[in-house]
């Protein structure tokens, strides 16, 4: 009886315990779909925690990598040279919208960009993959969503992605 009791004070002064936050870990593919590097794959990953995400789920501006791993051009990219500029959240706090890229332009969510006509860089999004590189080629403008395979030097591509939860120790 005794310990029953002291159970019960022990629930009613600590509360409810809720889950811990973890990381989460997204694997990717990318593939070219035209331009120079047209038909090469690479695959990489990013973890981010998952305490970023809204309660009930919703749209994050800059969420902050935990780590990111990706080759692409012989360039191997991580979280201190690539930005998580924006995600969307369901309500178990899985990321289900993402872009990432090289060239953040600005901040709030809206900034991504592969670089302009003297830059190397990509953008990642859920549904597409793009890239520039100016020793490949010398686009005139900047390379932003929308223009790739229109302008020289920005293409595009596919990419796949899944998530792996809880994420693999690295």
């Amino acid at each position: 009886m005794r310990k029953t009791i002291l159970a019960g004070i022990l629930v009613l002064a600590l509360g409810p315990l809720t889950a811990q936050a973890g990381l989460v870990r997204v694997n990717f593919t990318v593939t070219a779909t035209d331009g120079p590097l047209n038909g090469q794959s690479s695959t990489g990953f990013f973890t981010y925690d998952s305490s970023i995400a809204p309660p009930g789920g919703d749209f994050v501006a800059d969420p902050a990598l935990t780590e990111l791993s990706f080759l692409w051009g012989g360039i191997l990219y991580d979280e201190t040279t690539a930005t998580w500029t924006q995600g969307s959240f369901d309500s178990s706090g899985a990321v289900t919208n993402f872009a990432l890229c090289t060239n953040n332009r600005d901040t709030g969510g809206s900034g991504c960009s592969s670089g302009s006509p003297s830059e190397t860089g990509w953008t990642l999004f859920t549904s597409s993959f793009q890239y520039t590189d100016p020793t490949l080629s010398s686009p005139t403008t900047d390379c932003d969503y929308g223009l790739f395979g229109t302008t020289d030097g920005c293409y595009g591509g596919s990419v796949t992605w899944e998530i792996a939860v809880p994420a693999p120790a690295t």
